[in-house]
């Protein structure tokens, strides 16, 4: 039952969940969580099994993994909350290194190079993302804090944005080709919904956001969560070897002193994207 209708229905209402999270529609929210933005997603799980793009098993392990994103926020009891964060952890850590199974990959293009790629995609990274977002805090909802973020964080995304191209290019990792292609859209999309916010909700949302709060809580820095989540996105982007490893390092760490002095997650989301966009249109 898989086809071009199905995977646009199936990813489209993930998509559409994803953006509903950041519509500011208070009528339809409980306590701070959107509601419809919910439904929407579990709308697509639905479609997501029936169109054959996710499993029954990977349909409870997302599930699960939503009440647990779910637990983990106040007022819950600090037992519960423990419990539920160790649950988001190892769910999110397999989810992203797409090890459980009921996830089949789905490939949306293959003729076009990727780095940070969007061609490839399934459920678990792309779905888990979603619940740690719409579970994980505040959003940017208004355009004025938008305004704000940008002239906040313009300089550093500027920075970092430079800092991988110039060393893609110096490394030897890409060689410099300018080009156009004309699934520029498609691969936006599943770029920007299924790679970029789902990562940075992982490596920034979680990874970053709690071990910050852990390294002050015991008198360190809360730039220790910066470093480690830099590195360990790094790690796991090495498939095109050391180079690939020290690069993405470099951006994880720009993206996290983003998060760091912005506190919001939209100025990583945007600065991954523009850096993918970077790799993939200015490298043959």
């Amino acid at each position: 039952m898989q086809g071009p209708f199905s995977l646009a229905i199936s990813y489209g209402l993930l998509s559409v969940a994803y953006i509903l999270l950041w519509l500011p529609l208070k009528s339809f929210c409980f306590r701070q969580y959107n509601i419809v933005a919910v439904l929407a997603s579990l709308m697509a799980l639905f479609y997501g099994v029936l169109f054959g793009f996710l499993g029954f098993a990977g349909l409870g392990l997302l599930l699960l993994f939503g009440c647990a994103c779910f637990c983990v926020v106040p007022p819950r009891s600090i037992m519960l909350r423990v419990i539920a964060a160790c649950a988001v952890f190892f769910l999110a850590a397999a989810f992203l290194g797409h090890v459980l199974p009921g996830f089949p990959a789905v490939s949306l293009f293959a003729s076009i190079r990727t780095v940070g790629n969007g061609a490839m995609f399934s459920y678990d990274k792309a779905a888990a993302g979603f619940f740690i977002v719409a579970f994980g805090g505040d959003l940017l909802r208004e355009a004025s804090a938008w305004k704000v973020l940008a002239r906040g964080a313009g300089l550093t995304a500027a920075v970092t944005i430079f800092l991988v191209v110039f060393l893609t290019w110096a490394t030897g990792l890409g060689g410099f080709a300018p080009h156009w292609t004309p699934r520029l859209i498609p691969w936006a999309w599943s770029n920007l919904f299924f790679v970029c916010i789902p990562e940075e909700a992982f490596f920034r949302g979680l990874v970053q956001k709690y071990l910050a709060n852990l390294a002050i809580r015991f008198n360190g820095a809360g730039w220790i969560g910066v470093l480690i989540a830099g590195l360990v996105f790094g790690l796991t982007h090495g498939d095109g070897g050391i180079k690939s490893i020290a690069i993405a390092t470099v951006a994880g760490c720009g993206y996290g002193i983003l998060y760091q002095r912005t506190r919001a997650i939209e100025s990583s989301i945007v600065t991954h994207f523009v850096v993918n966009a970077a790799s993939v249109f200015l490298f043959a």
